[in-house]
């Protein structure tokens, strides 16, 4: 399978359990997330109309959703990176005459840590070393 449209928000849900005989059990695997992501090895050729100048299609991570506890019980966390607004996304998807740019680099900003009502300042490390269940990239344009 693969992309024929580049979504403006791109969410991925990690698999994060295994059937281990009649039972569910989770899994709690150490996964590397890339702060920068390029789909355009999973993108179709008629998908290249929406890559830059370098034929990419390039997604800056910006949240990550954390599950902790087990399968049955268990508390949802996120990391979710505060950055200054993509004007260009904005006009991008305004459907604006844009087109992707060649910086693949990450924008900047803090990253928090959310836990029901408490906000924490923290660490892309951190935020990056977490037992990621879910990750929500943006478009870099």
């Amino acid at each position: 399978m693969l992309i024929k449209k580049p979504p403006v928000i791109l969410a991925v849900h990690l698999k994060r359990f295994q059937q281990a005989g009649f039972n569910l059990r989770k899994v709690n695997k150490k996964v590397e997330i890339p702060i920068v992501l390029d789909l355009s090895p999973f993108s179709t050729v008629d998908c290249q109309v929406y890559a830059d100048s370098e034929s990419r299609l390039t997604y800056e991570l910006y949240a990550i959703v954390e599950h902790s506890g087990s399968l049955s019980r268990g508390h949802y966390t996120a990391y979710v990176k505060l950055k200054p607004t993509n004007d260009n996304l904005i006009k991008f998807i305004n459907k604006e005459d844009i087109m992707p740019d060649k910086d693949t680099e990450p924008s900047k900003g803090v990253w928090y840590h959310t836990s029901d009502t408490n906000v924490s300042k923290t660490t892309q490390a951190k935020a990056l070393n977490c037992n990621a269940y879910m990750l929500f990239y943006e478009r870099i344009i």
